[in-house]
């Protein structure tokens, strides 16, 4: 038998199954043939093919299928009418199949697109699988445990040169931390991290904290630490993840079935009703954020609580029984009216305001006919790469910009204008 022959053993809406014969290994056989009786003792067995040097076959044959192979181990090889998926009949010999490493991960950017957003430097050891009541009790008791304090959307920092948002359990309490409910977040190392909130009405020496909002912080940390109030991208993240689940927690108080109060357990990830016994989880809602792209034009808009002059990517949440893909070209087509064909994925951003993550995703845009919806946006236009460029840069002549280096908008926008997809 020729190695380099594939063999059409059936048609399947208007492929045709092949059994592909390749250098070495084994080549399985069309399944639409399992539709067509109970057995699976007339599948025929896949040809094994070992070869020289050279290239020529040493020996070819069938061997019988066992019984993981008829119950699991099936697969098709698909090509196209008319079109060979490796080689066609007498053509070269096939090369060895490159490593996947080769094949996909070489082709992904670098840095990774999402460390390049803010809230994405979160390094904690969340440890999720032995995460319980006994290891936040020991996290507590562990001399090297440092805990986070917020209030509202703002993290507390120690006034100085130095922006440090870590604090010991005995400075927690001083400060008035809300030491009932502090949740554990993970371990720097062997250091258990945690977080608590501040209550509102709480004041404390303004010569020794302050509070920074968060967004504050993502926009600095995005400066490369050339703005006060810079903490370092670990910290950030960690800050995220507290921001998220204790605006959870205050949202989750009581059950949604009978209207106990509920507990938490497990750390702070989970929220038991005593009463009824219903377990609540952690909410992350997904938001699909995108760029279309028609040639050299991307689509941009505004809305009325932008900062003036500034434009961005169109978003939406995404909904229940929804795609990511589905939900990029709905959304573009609700807000600016327009068509989207294919979708790809970017990059991703922790957004804890209050408990989102940012789907960042390229549309492919199949009309150019702009009708904005009013209601959502107060400007929607075309910007061409040069005026994209200059936005980004700040040197727009109409004084137009994309939002700040820290928002996965400015990622995919900075992307795109660079040609780096």
């Amino acid at each position: 038998m020729d190695g380099t022959r594939g063999d059409d053993w059936g048609k399947v809406g208007g492929w045709h199954a092949t059994r592909a014969v390749a250098r070495w290994g084994c080549f399985l056989p069309d399944l639409t043939r399992l539709a067509s009786g109970s057995s699976t003792t007339n599948l025929p067995a896949p040809h094994i093919v070992s070869r020289r040097a050279d290239g020529k076959s040493l020996s070819a044959g069938r061997k019988p299928l066992s019984r993981d192979y008829r119950h699991g181990a099936l697969c098709g090889v698909m090509r196209e009418p008319g079109r060979e998926l490796f080689s066609a009949p007498g053509g070269p010999a096939l090369s060895p199949p490159r490593p996947m490493t080769r094949t996909l991960f070489s082709r992904l950017p670098q840095p990774e697109p999402s460390t390049l957003t803010g809230f994405s430097g979160n390094t904690l050891d969340r440890r999720s699988e032995s995460r319980n009541e006994a290891t936040l009790a020991a996290a507590l008791a562990d001399p090297s445990a440092r805990i986070y304090l917020l209030r509202g959307d703002d993290a507390l920092l120690r006034s100085g040169e130095a922006a440090e948002a870590l604090f010991t359990l005995r400075e927690s309490e001083v400060v008035g931390a809300a030491m009932d409910d502090v949740i554990l977040l993970g371990w720097d190392g062997s250091a258990p991290r945690l977080a608590t909130t501040l209550t509102s009405e709480l004041s404390f020496d303004v010569d020794m904290f302050r509070t920074v909002s968060m967004r504050s912080l993502a926009i600095a940390g995005a400066a490369g630490g050339l703005l006060a109030d810079t903490v370092d991208p670990a910290a950030l993240g960690a800050l995220a993840q507290a921001r998220a689940l204790l605006h959870w927690h205050a949202s989750c108080r009581f059950c949604g079935r009978c209207g106990t109060r509920t507990t938490m357990a497990q750390g702070g990830y989970r929220r038991d009703c005593p009463n009824c016994n219903a377990l609540y989880f952690p909410r992350t809602d997904p938001v699909a954020i995108m760029l279309a792209i028609d040639g050299d034009r991307c689509l941009m808009g505004r809305q009325a609580r932008f900062a003036p002059g500034t434009y961005s990517c169109l978003a939406g949440f995404v909904e229940p029984g929804e795609t990511i893909e589905d939900a990029v070209r709905r959304e573009i087509s609700e807000e600016a009216g327009i068509r989207i064909g294919r979708v790809g994925y970017h990059a991703s951003q922790p957004w804890p305001f209050p408990m989102s993550l940012m789907i960042g995703c390229f549309a492919e845009a199949t009309s150019t006919d702009i009708v904005p919806d009013t209601d959502e946006l107060e400007d929607c236009r075309w910007f061409t790469r040069e005026e994209t460029l200059a936005m980004l840069e700040g040197t727009h002549p109409g004084g137009l910009a994309t939002p700040p280096r820290m928002a996965i908008a400015h990622t995919l926008i900075r992307a795109w204008a660079e040609q780096r997809i």
